[in-house]
């Protein structure tokens, strides 16, 4: 990468005041990195970068490589793009060219711009790497918590319980295709499986009150079945 780029401190300092002018999670630690920085400027005809140094030990604390974007329109209609690179947590490079690929001289306006910044550190809901990591093993904790409740106490198993109780009843009411036989195993699901959550120490009342439910609908199935085909109605 050749260093043939030859432009003045206060040249590159209005590019990174114009760059970092607005305001996103960890800037503050960005300008500390930059404070006192030694830095290079390299590039051939088609790019300018800019290469930092940085004396402090404070790290971004944030994941994103490319914290900010900025796209500064030209007269001309072109727009020159501006990327600040991240790496290792320190303030590595900014990276300056034109948005059609076209050779870059330097001489751009910078009075009309825009910004674009990395969604993990939008204001509001960026989180730092230690807060990424500490909200992973909180989501982990639970996952695995979550394993370790038993199928019949799980809230769900007691409501698909519940739906083979109705249906097993419906489709005997109703008399649905292949009836009686759809009737009389969704009323044995229904029975058997109201079992695991009944006879759970770990459900809660409420579902084991559904499960009782199911249960009912499912002898209720059976009987009215035992019903029809003693009257000859099945």
């Amino acid at each position: 990468m050749p260093e043939n780029r030859n432009y003045a401190c206060e040249q590159i300092s209005l590019w990174l005041d114009k760059l970092l002018a607005e305001n996103f999670a960890g800037k503050d630690i960005i300008e500390q990195q930059l404070a006192g920085a030694a830095y290079k400027v390299y590039g051939e005809y088609e790019y300018i970068s800019v290469i930092f140094a940085p004396k402090t030990n404070e790290r971004y604390p944030y994941r994103t490589r490319v914290p900010v974007t900025m796209d500064a329109s030209q007269p001309n209609g072109n727009i020159v793009t501006f990327l600040l690179h991240v790496a290792d947590g320190f303030i590595n490079e900014m990276q300056i060219y034109n948005a059609d690929g076209t050779d870059i001289d330097g001489n751009f306006d910078v009075s009309n711009v825009s910004y674009l910044f990395a969604e993990e550190i939008a204001l509001g809901n960026a989180m730092t790497v230690e807060q990424e990591i500490a909200d992973d093993k909180r989501r982990l904790g639970k996952l695995m918590e979550e394993k370790k409740v038993p199928l019949g106490a799980r809230p769900w198993v007691a409501y698909l319980v519940l739906v083979f109780g109705v249906a097993a009843l419906l489709a005997t009411v109703f008399r649905y295709p292949y009836y009686p036989y759809y009737s009389i195993m969704l009323g044995i699901f229904a029975i058997y499986f109201s079992l695991f959550v009944w006879l759970n120490p770990q459900a809660e009342p409420r579902q084991k009150l559904i499960a009782k439910v199911a249960a009912v609908l499912g002898v209720v199935t059976l009987l009215a079945i035992v019903g029809y085909w003693l009257i000859g109605y099945v």
